[in-house]
């Protein structure tokens, strides 16, 4: 939220109260309205379609498999009593953070919070999650029928954000795939015309990631085709070291994209943020860039051949067919509107 420096008390008021008494309203009204996000966003998307399946089979153990917003099945049988236990649950003073951003002065900030949030009682640590994938056999590979053009979806296992490997992996994506200049564009779209898009990069979550290649065919090209050229870029990056101009590149992209996004309050404070959440050091997000801006040539050929292995990967392949049968779920009996669904 954005508001004016002389407001601090006024959003702290607003804030400790939604956390202390959350009111939920139209209950089921809001919660039909989340089931028609997801069919814009993921029913109906071919994109949507094959993200979903293909991060479902990436991943075993750890959550990153679910949707964010829930599967088909759980938003129809979700009721107000389990939203408000969740919401309880997880969603107390010791599993918050707050960050702000502006001419404040910190002393009174400090005031302010815990005059507002500090007698909000805590809730019971949630309970822990797995901490790491086990170990991929071999490849895994999922086709996806669903009428749009066909994508091909590669997802390379990575380590989670932190690992010292990670600085050298986001370089690799920006040669591979980060713009028209990248390898792969260059190779797939511009000379050989297998794709009209390609791009790769990594994604780096808390207890794990994945190192991320897709491409959109270019008709009548077929999906062998395309990963036989990607299999190719690939080989050349496990092998060939990345040129000074590649590298210049990439370290003026990265700079460019830390002041863009520190370029308003909002960026700054998503930025740090996410560095907490994610590291538990707000630092983090300066010192990223730093560490990313060190990396050598001879660290980016090294990753390659460390993660990019076919037996590590997941392939997900969208086909055009037939949309996929809706199957009705089973639905419990909505309960009787309480006169507090109505406020």
């Amino acid at each position: 939220m954005s508001f004016p420096g002389n407001r601090l008390e006024l959003w702290a008021l607003l804030e400790s109260d939604r956390m202390r008494n959350p009111v939920f309203r139209e209950f089921y009204t809001e919660r039909d309205v989340v089931q028609e996000e997801r069919r814009q966003r993921v029913d109906t998307s071919p994109r949507g379609q094959l993200w979903e399946a293909a991060l479902a089979t990436a991943f075993v153990a750890l959550p990153y498999r679910h949707p964010v917003i829930g599967w088909p099945s759980e938003l129809e049988n979700l009721t107000r009593p389990q939203a408000r236990e969740f919401f309880r649950a997880y969603y107390a003073p010791n599993n918050a953070l707050a960050v702000l951003v502006g001419d404040l002065d910190p002393a009174e900030v400090i005031r302010t919070v815990e005059r507002y949030f500090g007698s909000i009682s805590a809730q019971p640590t949630p309970p822990p999650l797995p901490l790491e994938e086990p170990p991929q056999p071999g490849e895994r590979r999922i086709r996806i029928e669903f009428p749009a053009e066909p994508q091909r979806l590669m997802l390379y296992r990575s380590p989670p954000i932190g690992h010292p490997d990670t600085h050298a992996l986001t370089v690799l994506g920006s040669v591979l795939g980060d713009g028209r200049s990248s390898r792969l564009y260059k190779r797939l779209v511009e000379e050989r015309r297998l794709a009209t898009n390609a791009a790769a990069g990594p994604w780096f979550l808390r207890y794990g990631g994945l190192f991320l290649i897709q491409a959109t065919l270019w008709a009548p090209h077929t999906a062998e085709e395309v990963e036989a050229a990607v299999e190719e870029e690939l080989q050349r990056a496990r092998s060939e070291l990345p040129t000074p101009r590649e590298l210049t590149k990439v370290r003026n992209q990265m700079e460019v994209s830390v002041v863009r996004g520190l370029g308003s309050n909002s960026g700054l404070a998503s930025h740090l943020g996410e560095a907490w959440s994610l590291t538990g050091d707000w630092r983090f997000a300066f010192e990223e860039r730093k560490m990313t801006q060190a990396v050598t040539a001879e660290d980016v050929v090294a990753a390659a051949k460390r993660y990019l292995l076919p037996r590590d990967r997941t392939v997900a392949w969208l086909v055009r067919g037939e949309s996929p049968v809706s199957i009705p779920p089973v639905r419990r009996d909505r309960p009787a509107l309480q006169p507090w669904d109505n406020n």
